[in-house]
């Protein structure tokens, strides 16, 4: 059986709303899916009967987390959930009809995979700003990797929208201690997602593509600005850092690297921010403020990292192969 999950947080009612009309809409046998809300610490608390829940077609509750992020919402719902296989849905994921029978029978049809991730295609209210492309879209985490099934390898991973996970491996990799933080809130960090699939490939769970997934992303106005982009990939910069180490074993020496690092990405966080200028309306200013933003927090990681205890450890390395 498969669960899908939501965690949510504060979320817009018109647009959870319609996440979970795509989820009533699931063409999947009886007994093969249920549905968890976990409403993550929200304001006003979330009510089941108002999300449309009393009436679902299949198994549907709602959870309340009160510790406020991600990851904890995310432990909680693989703590109720009955099916042995999850589906993370962010609460502005819009699922095809076949997400959920899709999910069910490629992970029966094989037990040694760890998870799956698909197709994310944008959905906006107005055309997208001029200054986007392919790149600045994967930020925001709409991708298509083609009409082929393929693993992923060496630092390609799933995204966390939609992502697939078996239930077992993945409660306990989050029931451990983790690296890097993820979404708290308003704070744009997300690479718990990454940190969830290199531990399940280091545990020898083989992740893939499968195309049949296809999820759209609504992108609401307030993240086509280069103000968030920026933020965004700050966001970035402060995981990146955690997401090396499981790459490249860390030793004293390397500490030495990493100050130079440190200095090499402050200065050219510096450059980008004079080539961007004050308010940039291209493409090519966008991605040089989203440069300067990534850079500026990995130099500061970096320095971080030189200086302070020696995480790399009990940080198992990841082989490039998985």
């Amino acid at each position: 059986m498969t669960t899908a999950i939501i965690c949510t947080h504060n979320p817009r009612t018109d647009v959870i709303g319609r996440c979970i009309g795509a989820l009533r809409k699931q063409r999947v046998e009886p007994g093969r899916a249920e549905l968890l809300v976990v409403d993550n610490d929200s304001d006003v608390p979330l009510d089941a009967v108002q999300l449309g829940l009393g009436d679902f077609p299949y198994p549907a509750r709602l959870i309340q987390e009160p510790r406020l992020g991600l990851t904890e919402a995310r432990r909680t719902g693989l703590r109720h959930a009955r099916g042995d296989v999850v589906v993370f849905v962010d609460d502005d994921n819009f699922l095809g009809e076949d997400y959920l029978r899709v999910t069910d029978e490629v992970m029966a049809s094989h037990p040694e995979w760890g998870g799956l991730g698909g197709r994310n295609l944008p959905l906006t209210d107005d055309p997208l700003p001029g200054w986007m492309d392919d790149e600045l879209l994967r930020a925001l985490v709409v991708r298509d990797l083609g009409p082929e099934p393929k693993r992923f390898l060496e630092d390609h991973t799933p995204y966390g929208a939609g992502m697939v996970v078996r239930r077992e491996p993945a409660l306990g990799i989050l029931s451990g201690t983790f690296l890097m933080s993820d979404r708290i809130g308003t704070r744009l960090s997300s690479g718990g997602d990454s940190e969830l699939c290199y531990r399940l490939r280091i545990q020898g769970w083989p992740l893939w593509y499968e195309p049949r997934l296809v999820l759209h992303h609504y992108l609401e106005p307030r993240r086509l600005t280069p103000a968030y982009m920026e933020r965004l990939h700050a966001g970035f910069g402060e995981d990146r850092m955690g997401i090396e180490l499981f790459w490249y074993r860390g030793t004293w020496l390397r500490r030495l690297s990493y100050i130079r690092r440190s200095l090499g990405h402050a200065l050219r966080g510096r450059r980008l921010t004079r080539e961007a200028g004050v308010e940039p309306t291209t493409m090519a200013g966008v991605k040089a403020r989203c440069g300067a933003a990534f850079s500026r927090s990995f130099s500061r990681a970096l320095f971080r990292a030189a200086f302070g205890p020696a995480v790399w450890r009990d940080v198992p390395h990841l082989d490039p192969r998985r």
